[in-house]
Formats: C-alpha cells, structure tokens, sequence
C-alpha cells in the first residue's frame, strides 16, 4: 500500500508534480493520464542513450501550443518534457507509454517506482512497470552510478586552486539547490553548465566552485542521499591524496517534514541526530549524532541565528528515503518514543551526509553544517507534500546566511 499520510487529493498533486506533462499542456496531460499502460524506467542511463534507442526522432514539448490536441502527435514518437517538480527529463509516447531517465542513483529509482505504484491506485488501474538496467543488470547499474559520482568528483579537483586551499588549510562543500543561491560577490571559478562539456554528468549532478576571501566553495546541486555518500567518498580520497591536512566544511540546506504540531510550515531547524525510519519499524530508536556544528559550536550557531533572524528549532530527525512509503503509524511511532529522545524532524539526505566516511584519511577532518527548511507536517490534516508549496524565500535565507558565515570565516576551527 502507497502512504496513508495523504489525501487521494494531495497525492493527485504530489505524483502529477513529479511525474505528468505539465497542467499548462492539459489536452495532453489529460490524455496522457486516460491512456497511460506503461511505464519504462531507465535505470543508470543518460537522455542521449535513451533518445538514440528510439526509431524516430523526438518531439520537445517547449515546441508545442499550450492548446495541441493529443491526435496530432504520432503514436511512437517521443515527446520530451520535464514534470513541474522534477529535474529529470520524462519521455511519453502517445500510445500510452511513460519513459522515465533515473541518471540519479538507487533513490530516485525507488522513488520512481513508489511514484508510478501510486498513480496506478490514484487512477484505480493497473499500470505495467519495466526496469531496464543498465548493462543488463543491477550490479551494472549501480556500477555505472557509482562512476558517474566518482568522475563528478574528480571533475571538481580538476578546477580547485590547490596551492590556494593547503595555504587556508580548509575546503568548503555546500549541497543545496543552486536557484536558491545568489552568486554575487564571488569569483566564480567553474560553472558545469556554461564551461563544462560532459553533458552526461550534469543530468548526474551539477556542480559550481567559486571563491570568496581567500577561501575555495564546492556547490552541488540538490543530490539525493546516496549521491552525497558517494560523491563524498570520492571526495575525501581525493582531498588526502592531493591536499595537506585539510579541515573539510560541509554545508546542507533544503527541506525537512515536521513530526510536531508545534513547529510549523516554513520553520528553520538545525537536526542534531537522527533515527533511522527502518529501523523504527523494528522498535529500534537509536539516535544517530550528525556532529552538526549548527548546533554543537555555540558561536557558530549565534552567527548563523543573527543571520536567519527568526526561531531556530533544533531536535533529532528521522532518516527516510521515500514519501510515498512513509505510514502514519511509523511517523507516530517516531515522534512519541518513550522517553524524550524522539523525532520532530523528516529528512532524506543529512544522515547520509554526515556518516564519517572520512575516518579513513587521517588529514581530512570533516565538520558539517545541517539546516532545513519545514515544507510538510504529515501528522496534521491537510499539511501534506500535495497541499503545501515550496517554501523558495526561506530556503534562500539560508543559502545566504551559509556563504556569509564561510565569508565572515564564522566557522569551526
């Protein structure tokens, strides 16, 4: 069974975000919903490939009137468009078939699969699901993931001014959503989209390295949890092997559920541990330590209070990997533990991020700086994912109060 925390309604919205041409095309959505049969996950391939693998060539939909009548498009003839809440680029085929690129990793795939199963139950039909992995098979695919991270972080080293970090003695990785970051001000080294001309690691991951005083800025898009372990992994291994003894700042910024009625909508909180949903299942509800310095270093979370300007609420947080599996009774589970160590936060990425892989490499010295924004309380009526919108203005907040504390140097040393 799909989640229980939303409405029919709610979940109508949150799947059709992600997954449907956009309302503007409505002809076309509405046909697109009444016909769809099949959906085809291309797992660990790029848009190119999966162009390439058709017969005829493709129809964008950005070329199309917001009025094109579904009878006018060809049956098998790929029509590309990109759904209002998602990255990722989605192919439809007017005789009923979704294709879907996942050049992401092994949560957006389970994310892809959750998002297809629930509009099945929406549409009260069965919609037919085909996984065509990469290299033929799931050892494949996760291989062909794996290297896509491994060369975005190689790609970075690339572009970094060495001599510059080993004389500050510090690197500075921010994961974030990069329309939330204004980039005034700075000295923008790398820009993936406009000098890089691997088009393959952009639908992997985009990236900017900028400098500001002195110091050298790694900004990655928004990246699913296991994309920030992976790229992380890679990227300590190459800090030891090319820097000194280097301290290693880590910031995150994007969007948390909220588990208690007392913290609302638009909420500033900064985590400092975490459960594991799936382990909650099982009644085990061990709190992990992030180590975030938002919360453990009380001149760095002064600062970056000053900055934001409003109530910090901080807290432990729940690991989660998908919206659509989550059950209220989990959540509930979660956020009434016997004692007070309980969770009052939904996230998918910090834990991941904050997991020591850098223990390996004696001369990197990981700190991490964890924040989210509430976009969700899915314990309250009516205040779930479909019924709320994004909260753009506070995540920018904290997109400029992180690049002010690294240029102020407000940061652990």
């Amino acid at each position: 069974m799909i989640t229980d925390i939303m409405s029919n309604n709610a979940l109508s919205i949150y799947i059709g975000d992600r997954k449907l041409i956009p309302e503007k095309y409505r002809y076309l959505r509405d046909h697109q919903l009444s016909t769809m049969k099949k959906a085809v996950i291309h797992n660990a391939y790029t848009l190119d490939k999966v162009l390439t693998s058709f017969d005829t060539e493709h129809i964008e939909i950005s070329t199309l009137t917001a009025g094109c009548r579904p009878g006018l498009l060809p049956r098998n003839t790929p029509l590309m468009f990109r759904p209002k809440r998602s990255a990722e680029t989605h192919l439809w085929l007017p005789k009923g078939e979704l294709h879907i690129i996942n050049t992401r990793g092994h949560i957006r795939l389970g994310r892809d699969k959750d998002q297809i199963k629930g509009l099945g139950e929406i549409q009260n039909k069965e919609i037919k699901l085909e996984v065509r992995q990469y290299g033929g098979g799931k050892d494949a695919a996760a291989a062909q993931f794996r290297s896509f991270g491994f060369q975005r972080a190689q790609s970075v080293f690339e572009h970094l001014p060495l001599q510059r970090i080993n004389k500050e003695g510090s690197l500075f990785v921010i994961f974030g959503r990069h329309a939330s970051m204004k980039y005034d001000g700075v000295d923008m080294i790398y820009d993936s989209e406009e000098n890089g001309n691997n088009q393959v690691l952009n639908e992997y991951l985009k990236v900017k390295v900028f400098g500001m005083n002195g110091r050298t800025v790694v900004h990655f898009d928004y990246a699913f949890g296991d994309q920030e372990d992976i790229l992380m992994r890679k990227f300590y291994q190459q800090c030891a092997d090319h820097l000194d003894p280097v301290d290693v700042h880590v910031f995150h910024y994007g969007s948390v559920a909220s588990l208690s009625e007392k913290i609302g909508y638009n909420a500033v909180v900064t985590p400092e541990g975490a459960m594991e949903e799936k382990l909650v299942v099982k009644d085990d509800f061990t709190i992990m330590p992030l180590r975030n310095q938002l919360v453990t270093n009380s001149d760095v979370a002064h600062y970056f209070a000053q900055i934001i300007d409003e109530v910090i609420f901080r807290g432990n947080t729940l690991n989660s990997s998908s919206v659509l599996q989550q059950q209220k009774t989990v959540l509930e589970k979660a956020a009434k533990t016997h004692n007070d160590d309980c969770a009052q936060f939904i996230d998918m990425e910090m834990l991941a991020l904050a997991s020591n892989v850098a223990a390996a490499y004696p001369n990197v010295i990981p700190y991490y700086y964890l924040a989210g924004i509430v976009l969700d309380q899915p314990l309250e009526q009516e205040k779930s994912l479909g019924d709320l919108s994004y909260p753009y203005d506070q995540e920018q907040k904290i997109a400029y109060a992180f690049k002010e504390m690294i240029r102020a140097g407000k940061f652990t040393k």
